[in-house]
This record gives C-alpha cells, structure tokens and sequence, in this order.
C-alpha cells in the first residue's frame, strides 16, 4: 500500500510539472486588451482555413509528408500551412485547392 501511495504521489508530481503555467504579467495583459476585434477576426480566419486544409488532407487519407510531396513543398511548410498562422498567397491556395479537389476561395 505504501508503494502504491509512492507511486500516485510521483504521477501527481509529474504531471503537475508537464502542465504550463498562466502568464499573469502585466505586459501580457495589455497586449490582450490591444488586439483589435479586427485582428482577432483575421485570426480566427486564418484558424478555419488552416482547418479547412487540414480536414481534406485527412479526408484524402494523406499525412503531411505525403501532402507536401504533391504540393512539392517541405514538410515544414506544411506544418506552417497547417498551424493557422501562416499568410496564404492566393496561387497558393488554388493549387491546394488542385491537389486536394476542395474549394477554398
């Protein structure tokens, strides 16, 4: 039973040091309050394209590598594509649009 006890006080302990801590500074805090409803909209954007992309890869039973082949890209810049950040070119969307056979524009 001890061992036992041992062993759930050293999970706890673990996961307790992988969770991240909230930034309560107050740099942060104000650049938070900043963003404009304008930005946070294009953001959001950006989110549901990238989600978009991401669901036809799936839907087309590809993985990243796979895609990035098609598009004749890098991984890496799939990975960006994918992370809902990145700001598309439209020649770069209508080739996904190509390779993939959705619509995005």
């Amino acid at each position: 039973m001890k061992a036992l006890n041992q062993t759930l006080n050293l999970i706890t302990q673990l996961t307790m040091m992988n969770k991240p801590k909230r930034q309560t500074s107050a740099a942060i805090q104000q650049l938070q309050l900043s963003r404009s409803a304008a930005a946070f909209e294009k953001t959001k954007k950006q989110m549901m394209l990238a989600a978009k992309i991401q669901d036809a890869v799936k839907e087309k039973r590809l993985n990243n590598s796979r895609f990035a082949l098609l598009m004749d890209q890098h991984p890496s810049v799939i990975s960006k594509w994918l992370s809902g950040t990145h700001n598309f070119t439209s020649d770069t969307l209508f080739d996904i649009e190509e390779v993939l056979g959705i619509s995005l524009v």
